[in-house]
């Protein structure tokens, strides 16, 4: 990952940079990994409870809904998804997926409205799956 930089781990600073290609390498190290099934398995569930342990306001379990319209759709096969959004890069999407049985990453960057962001991704899939 060559034009890949992070000035922050949150993925929130406007200073953090990477490329189309790059997030392709990262998808496909993370798809292929073991090491990051955990990753595999949060980013392609439609939703999930956490549980937090904490001593002072009591335990309790939180929901949480995959930011995913894909994902929490279920039409696609993905393997590794990653939503992000700031208003600098505007709204962003990268998917591991397989379209007629051939894997396929797609990468969305810079779209001006969620929405536009997850049209954008189902026309691609959609697309695809006639070219194939």
């Amino acid at each position: 990952m060559n034009s890949t930089s992070y000035s922050d781990a949150s993925g929130l600073d406007p200073r953090n940079r990477s490329s189309a290609n790059d997030l392709v390498k990262m998808m496909r190290a993370v798809n292929s990994d073991p090491r990051y099934q955990t990753v595999r398995n949060f980013s392609t569930a439609p939703n999930y409870d956490f549980y937090v342990n904490n001593y002072n306001s009591g335990s309790r379990t939180y929901k949480a809904q995959n930011t995913s319209r894909l994902v929490r759709a279920g039409n696609h096969p993905i393997g590794v998804s990653k939503t992000g959004f700031i208003r600098e890069a505007g709204y962003c999407y990268v998917m591991e997926t397989h379209v007629n049985n051939r894997p396929a990453v797609v990468v969305l960057l810079g779209a001006s409205a969620s929405n536009s962001r997850w049209d954008d991704a189902e026309d691609i899939l959609t697309q695809l799956a006639y070219r194939y």
